[in-house]
């Protein structure tokens, strides 16, 4: 054993020192190496784990861009440039609503029309923080959905004004109750849709080609898409009825065997008129009296069809073409209104046909407190429909469809626009109704 005094432990303990300290500078010198590698390995963790939520979010935006565009390729018109935009608006919108902005993502389209199939890749550039002078190595991210449509889709209401504030518009505690059909706002207002106050739209697919404003009204279960392209009136080539002579001129039918204050219940009305098709000039006013239409058209020129409080009007395939300024539709509030399309014909499919020459913005007015069943399409091009009640409308027809200028609820109606085209005879015309399909994502 060494003794502490002595030359040699002081030797010996030099050189342990020595060694001591060279040891530790090799391991520093080590460190200091590794340390970088061990930076980069740790923020490549970091990145990876973040392109794996950036692919996730990439993969629900291209689920739902898909199945937009699948089922608008049925609903509308089926052209690859409106399938693009449909995509390329709801990824977007997707997106955005998750993250904020949507800029940096690219969005391609692609058909195949013999499967019936759309697929949307949704790509966009890596997000990196800590691996950025690597990023131009890296490919981008990308994920694909593809859906595939099939069955029958629909389109239920359509408002074709461009321009217009509130092309379809609902206020007070109106609603619209439409939960298997698509309703579309052509306008490229900034409030095209506009659903204000208490008001609800219930809808497979709210669709505006401008904006929509739905605070603090509300639309389910999706919120509108905005910017969608513009739906072509599907309507527009349908050839109108023909306008003869006049059959009936200035046609008023009243009942005057006893005041109307005496009849509080509609459905006691006994005294029934039967009606005939024909050219009604200067328009027809139905008063206190109880109607049934026989089956054909009924062509009112030159004046409204006005419906007044006791008043029953029954008619089942009948449809109503209104011609020229002034036809316009005016059911009053004690009303019962049950009209059913005809089933083949020029109006096959369509209960109100209003003149394309008509002047722009007439006022058709239901405020029928019993218009159950309006089954059919209701074609007012040029014309506002305002439904302006407290009952139900249409909650008992198979189907209703609505083609207006625009489309105006009050009050507290609750319009029903039922999809149940197996349920009836009348046809639906072509390019509303069953035009879309049932949409599914394969991959």
């Amino acid at each position: 054993m060494l003794r502490q005094s002595t030359p040699w432990y002081a030797a010996f303990s030099s050189l342990l020192e020595i060694f001591h300290k060279c040891q530790n500078a090799q391991v520093a010198v080590l460190y200091a190496l590794t340390l970088p590698v061990l930076f980069a390995m740790a923020g490549f963790a970091i990145d990876y784990s973040g392109w794996s939520g950036q692919t996730r979010k990439l993969q629900g935006t291209a689920d739902a861009a898909a199945l937009a565009s699948a089922r608008e390729w049925y609903l509308a018109d089926a052209t690859d440039e409106r399938i693009r935009s449909v995509a390329d608006v709801t990824a977007r919108a997707q997106y955005q609503n998750e993250n904020g902005s949507a800029a940096q993502i690219h969005v391609t389209t692609k058909l195949d029309e013999e499967r019936g199939t759309v697929m949307v890749t949704v790509t966009q550039q890596r997000q990196t923080y800590f691996t950025q002078a690597l990023a131009s190595q890296f490919p981008d991210l990308s994920a694909f959905a593809v859906a595939r449509a099939f069955g029958g889709g629909r389109v239920c209401m359509i408002g074709l004004a461009e321009r217009a504030k509130g092309t379809i518009k609902l206020n007070g505690r109106a609603k619209i109750t439409a939960p298997e059909c698509a309703i579309y706002s052509n306008s490229e207002a900034r409030r095209g849709v506009l659903v204000s106050n208490k008001a609800e739209i219930d809808a497979e697919l709210v669709c505006s080609a401008g904006g929509a404003d739905v605070s603090p009204g509300s639309v389910s279960p999706d919120d509108p898409l905005t910017d969608c392209p513009k739906v072509t009136d599907p309507l527009a080539l349908r050839p109108a009825p023909e306008v003869g002579g006049c059959d009936y001129d200035g046609t008023k039918l009243v009942d005057l065997s006893q005041p109307p204050n005496v009849r509080d219940n509609l459905k006691n009305l006994t005294n029934r008129v039967f009606l005939k098709p024909g050219t009604y000039c200067n328009g027809l006013v139905i008063s206190d009296i109880n109607i049934t239409l026989e089956p054909g058209i009924y062509v009112i020129t030159g004046g409204p069809l006005i419906v007044r409080s006791n008043v029953a009007l029954f008619g089942k395939h009948v449809g109503f073409y209104l011609h020229g300024k002034d036809a316009t539709l005016d059911f009053d509030a004690r009303t019962i209104v049950d009209l059913t399309a005809p089933r083949d014909g020029p109006m096959a499919g369509i209960l109100f046909f209003e003149d394309r020459d008509a002047p722009k913005n007439q006022e058709h007015s239901i405020r029928s407190e019993g218009a159950a069943n309006l089954l059919g399409t209701v074609y007012l091009s040029r014309g506002i429909l305002k439904i302006d009640t407290n009952a139900s409308v249409a909650n008992e027809s198979a189907y209703t469809a609505i083609v207006a200028r625009k489309v105006v609820l009050e009050k507290e109606p609750n319009l029903f626009l039922n999809a149940d085209y197996d349920a009836t005879d009348v046809p639906v015309p072509r390019g509303v109704g069953p035009v879309g399909g049932n949409v599914v994502l394969e991959r």
